[in-house]
């Protein structure tokens, strides 16, 4: 399991991400997330593997967030413990407010494709999703690891409807990281992000207000 084995430091001092059935998170401390029985309705297209069920993390969320498996809640855990330190850093954000503007469709269709799909994502990708539970809320990280990167290197890009963010661990001028950003994301969206980026709050709750795409 991704988790498994990991130490992160709190306070200066390393701890165990997994404890038994236990997962450290960032900000409200450890807690087992509950693991769902069948199917998530969130995720209607994903088959239920009881080895890998999907998991609520209404531990640590208000908002009763579901992940499609507990991979993906492991990978959200670990991957805000690596965001709010120094082990990546975040250099592209983007967001719109034009749910009409190519862009903005183009987010919607990403946050749609299949995250087994490898044409898509391309060799030396994982994707790791959450959800609201009435649906209207989706966050993915897209992580690249050193196949796609080169050795010692990894990036994440998170999407959000109407929003994208991308992490880096490659130093400027990123040349790597230009052209997995431009394959993935596409011309139009990888030239916005990259190049007419600007800066917004990060949070991982959607406001009620936010312009949303609908995925199916």
């Amino acid at each position: 399991m991704l988790s498994w084995g990991v130490t992160v430091a709190v306070r200066g001092q390393g701890r165990q991400l997994m404890n038994g059935n236990g997962i450290l998170d960032r900000q409200n401390g450890r807690s087992v997330p509950p693991l769902m029985a069948s199917a998530s309705p969130v995720f209607p297209h994903v088959p239920f593997d009881p080895a890998d069920p999907p998991t609520e993390l209404s531990a640590f969320d208000a908002l009763g967030l579901t992940c499609p498996n507990y991979t993906s809640m492991a990978g959200r855990v670990l991957f805000s413990w690596l965001f709010g330190g120094d082990h990546i850093r975040r250099i592209k954000s983007w967001c719109s407010d034009s749910p009409a503007s190519a862009a903005f469709q183009r987010v919607c269709e990403l946050l749609s494709a299949p995250p087994s799909d490898a044409a898509q994502w391309g060799a030396g990708a994982t994707v790791f999703d959450v959800k609201r539970p009435d649906g209207k809320g989706h966050d993915r990280l897209v992580v690249l690891g050193s196949e796609a990167m080169g050795e010692g290197h990894m990036a994440v890009i998170v999407l959000r409807e109407s929003r994208v963010r991308i992490y880096a661990t490659e130093s400027a001028p990123r040349d790597k990281m230009y052209a997995t950003v431009m394959r993935i994301l596409g011309d139009e969206l990888g030239t916005m992000v990259w190049h007419h980026d600007r800066n917004w709050l990060s949070s991982l709750e959607v406001s009620p207000n936010t312009s949303r795409c609908t995925i199916m």
